[in-house]
């Protein structure tokens, strides 16, 4: 686009500021907009970056920019991306999509109506040690895959609006299902508790391929 993108961080919190730093050092980014309905937020990032336009909301941001990021509580996903998609804007949201396949699905259809791009914040596809891992699964340098076994054990921020499968697992979801090249015969979750605690705490994903 000439002169650069303009995007919009919707949610100006934990994930949300690292975004704006990010796309701040991003070539072909023009402009970073912040918009956050809390002013304490707005005001926390925007000490860092003082000349980046401020929106308490996103209906004010939309006739300003030409993407939108999407790093608000996942229960609100689907609300804020389906604004900014039928305003026509390209949407990266952070994951989960959305907290249900109904939600996603509702998302991807707009957007192919609406003719933009949607996507979701799976960072680890781009990773280049698992697109490596990609490879060597391929070449079948590694020989048959039969089994993975995945146990995410930084836990992060907590998110308190989803569980942590939709927290959590789609990222290793997103580095397995391309890796293993087929869809799994049978799949499962768990989350045991450390040893000497009896405190559930992280997610273990189980994949038998067939």
């Amino acid at each position: 686009m000439p002169g650069g993108f303009r995007v919009a961080v919707v949610g100006c919190g934990y994930w949300g500021s690292k975004h704006v730093r990010v796309l701040h050092s991003t070539a072909g980014v023009n402009e970073v907009a912040l918009v956050d309905g809390r002013q304490d937020r707005l005001e926390s990032v925007a000490s860092s970056y003082k000349m980046a336009p401020r929106y308490a909301d996103l209906h004010s941001a939309l006739p300003h920019v030409d993407a939108v990021v999407v790093a608000t509580p996942p229960s609100t996903h689907v609300a804020v991306a389906l604004e900014a998609i039928q305003a026509g804007k390209h949407v990266l949201v952070e994951k989960p999509l959305a907290p249900t396949s109904r939600g996603a699905r509702q998302l991807m259809q707009a957007a192919s109506e609406a003719g933009v791009i949607l996507m979701v914040g799976h960072t680890f596809v781009y990773n280049p040690a698992v697109r490596k891992l990609r490879e060597l699964v391929r070449m079948q340098e590694l020989g048959d895959l039969y089994y993975i076994d995945s146990a995410r054990l930084n836990l992060g921020l907590y998110q308190n609006d989803v569980n942590v499968i939709f927290d959590l697992a789609p990222h290793d979801i997103s580095i397995i299902r391309p890796r293993a090249g087929r869809r799994p015969g049978v799949g499962g979750a768990s989350r045991p508790p450390p040893p000497g605690r009896r405190r559930l705490s992280a997610p273990v994903l189980r994949r038998l391929l067939r």
